[in-house]
């Protein structure tokens, strides 16, 4: 798989990358879902979909490119 322009995690064992939008979409319903039970759903909604948007910065793109043991990738 190739890397999305987003990504929320570095690629797992299988050097697959999990694309931002696709993971905030999933958290923002867990999250709802959740905070049913507070009866505050929509909080839930954003809170899950914003916790990352920090990511879309690039200087948070090329910090994380940066792993496994100080390796920077092209």
């Amino acid at each position: 798989m190739t890397r999305p322009s987003a990504y929320a995690h570095t690629p797992n064992a299988s050097g697959d990358w999990h694309g931002l939008a696709h993971h905030l979409q999933k958290v923002a319903a867990r999250s709802r879902t959740l905070a049913e039970k507070l009866a505050t759903p929509q909080m839930g909604y954003y809170a899950g979909l914003w916790h990352d948007l920090g990511k879309y910065n690039p200087d948070y793109e090329y910090s994380s490119t940066c792993y496994a043991r100080w390796r920077c990738l092209n």
